[in-house]
This record gives structure tokens, C-alpha cells and sequence, in this order.
């Protein structure tokens, strides 16, 4: 079974993706806060990082994934925005795609299923944008 951390601070959304992911078959563990996942993440075997971009607190998404791959460097992350007014320089390196909120479900499904399938050091490019910011 897969393991997926999803962080997302708008918490009526992280119980909804959390619930839907765990009837889809996946073992679901959920932090608020980027502290919170970062605590997760030392504890747990981990294999996909569903988060939020921007959050409370001084670690955003980008950063939360970045220091989550020190810990499981084969983690495989999907990021998550509802702005769609970020710049390439503020995005920087991602280790996966980007997804804009709100989003379908079976969106979410099919960027699980494309990453699952791809190692976590390879981009992780699907068609149609520089910035990998996919829309429902």
C-alpha cells in the first residue's frame, strides 16, 4: 500500500483529500503545518508528499519539500497552490509536479498514478507548461 502525506493547512480540504485518498487505497497520514509533516516524515515511511504551497509558518511547500528529501530521498512530491501568480524564480527547483487548487479528484488520481510510476529523480513533465502547473 502507498503511503501518502498530505499537508494542507485549510483543514475541511485536508480531511476531504485525506478521506478520499484512504477509500482510493492509500495509507494516509495529514499535517496542518509544515512542522507537523517534517515531524511525520522523521517517523513514518513515507512514499508521496501531497502538499500545500503556501502555509502558515516560515516553511512553505517548496521548502517542506526540499527538507523532506533529506530525510527520504526517494520521496516523490506533488505540490499543491490556488495562486496561479507564482513566478518561475519563485518556484525554483520542484521535485514534482504542480497542482492548482481546486482540483478534480480524478486529476489528483492521474498525477498519483504518473508520479508512482516515475523515479524520484526524474522530472516529472507532462505536457502543455514550463512551470508544471496543472489545472483540473
Amino acid at each position: 500500500m502507498t503511503a501518502i502525506l498530505v499537508v494542507e493547512d485549510e483543514l475541511s480540504l485536508l480531511a476531504v483529500t485525506g478521506a478520499f485518498l484512504a477509500e482510493n487505497g492509500y495509507a494516509v497520514s495529514a499535517a496542518s503545518t509544515a512542522a507537523g509533516a517534517l515531524t511525520l516524515l522523521e517517523t513514518r515511511t513515507i512514499d508521496i508528499l501531497l502538499t500545500d504551497i503556501v502555509m502558515p509558518g516560515e516553511i512553505n511547500g517548496f521548502e517542506l519539500a526540499r527538507q523532506a528529501m533529506l530525510i527520504h530521498p526517494d520521496l516523490k512530491i506533488i505540490y499543491c497552490t490556488g495562486r496561479s501568480d507564482l513566478e518561475p524564480e519563485q518556484i525554483g527547483h520542484t521535485f514534482g509536479p504542480l497542482l492548482k487548487k481546486p482540483y478534480a479528484n480524478s486529476r489528483l488520481m492521474a498525477l498519483l498514478e504518473h508520479v508512482e510510476g516515475c523515479s524520484a529523480s526524474t522530472e516529472h513533465d507532462l505536457p502543455d507548461t514550463d512551470l508544471r502547473i496543472y489545472a483540473t
